[in-house]
């Protein structure tokens, strides 16, 4: 536990800190724009540019070899997640469950959703991959599942535990979302019931706020501490991976893919319950955003490819 934790007491007075100058920084934001209303609004809807998904189009691969019998050969739509570091997991469709934690969403809704994945897989053989968010790993999602689980570690660090980590299939550390980049979080009191305050460990009906940043990554290199702290925890057996808003995407994903085994990118238009009305103006859309992951990761592994041609004893290890 020291290697996640190195302290939990001075942890959680300087998270205590940083949600406190956050708030007053969020205040005297809110006073510069209008000084008649100076609390902050919470809002819950997307951000003001959205992605035009209708308009994608798919490329047909019309000189590849047709099928002898269409109306036997099976369409394989599995997907292999992760396996750059740690082994695979195998999915039968390529789709995830996108995060949203136990808070914003009630047990009600989180359980309806473990319930409906557990069918997929056990009535259609359907195994797909499911985001706690960051509200934690339920009970039930632990004991009682057929689908893979990913535990995301947040800002927060609610409900982050050696056991949960080490019974998750995949582990995301989430660095900023599309629908709040750069900023924090607000659980509202009044969600906060005895269940939440328990899973949580915070005090029942008080608000939860998560700070604007992990407190111990600060660059790039904490970011690579932190894959592989958690890479040591899990025996190298657990896909980790980043996730970060749809912003300065291109440089991001290099600095990312240098060390995980996945980047989760999450664009402007995604929604949140938890966020200030003037993050509705930060960020890019999902689409572009994918573009310029895809280059930046592209960029990694050419410079990569140079620097192991230029020094071969980095591959050898001689």
């Amino acid at each position: 536990m020291s290697l996640l934790f190195p302290n939990l007491t001075t942890m959680s007075y300087a998270t205590k800190a940083n949600r406190e100058a956050e708030l007053e920084t969020r205040k005297r934001f809110q006073e510069f724009l209008d000084p008649e209303k100076p609390d902050i609004k919470i809002t819950s809807f997307a951000g003001t540019m959205k992605d035009d998904w209708e308009k994608i189009t798919g490329a047909a691969a019309t000189l590849t070899k047709p099928p002898i019998d269409p109306h036997k050969e099976l369409v394989d739509l599995s997907y292999e997640f992760g396996g750059r570091y740690a082994p695979p997991l195998q999915l039968d469709l390529p789709l995830m469950i996108a995060g949203m934690s136990a808070g914003a969403l009630s047990d009600n809704a989180k359980l309806a959703i473990h319930k409906a994945l557990n069918i997929l897989a056990t009535e259609h053989n359907i195994k797909l991959l499911y985001n706690t968010g960051e509200g934690g790993v339920l009970k039930h999602e632990i004991e009682d599942r057929n689908y893979f689980l990913m535990a995301q570690v947040a800002s927060g660090r609610f409900a982050v535990s050696l056991e949960t980590l080490l019974q998750a299939d995949a582990i995301e550390i989430k660095i900023s979302q599309g629908a709040k980049p750069g900023m924090g979080g607000l659980l509202l009191g009044e969600k906060v019931n005895e269940s939440i305050a328990e899973r949580r460990r915070i005090p029942l009906g008080v608000p939860a706020y998560s700070p604007a940043r992990n407190m111990d990554i600060i660059g790039p290199e904490d970011v690579f501490s932190s894959i592989q702290q958690y890479r040591i925890i899990t025996g190298g057996k657990t896909p980790i991976g980043i996730k970060i808003a749809a912003t300065n995407v291109y440089y991001d994903a290099i600095i990312a893919s240098r060390m995980a085994d996945f980047i989760t990118v999450d664009g402007m238009p995604a929604t949140t319950g938890a966020r200030p009305e003037f993050a509705s103006f930060l960020g890019i859309p999902t689409i572009p955003a994918i573009v310029e992951a895809s280059k930046g990761i592209d960029t990694m592994v050419s410079d990569l490819y140079t620097e192991l041609r230029k020094n071969p004893s980095l591959f050898t290890g001689r």
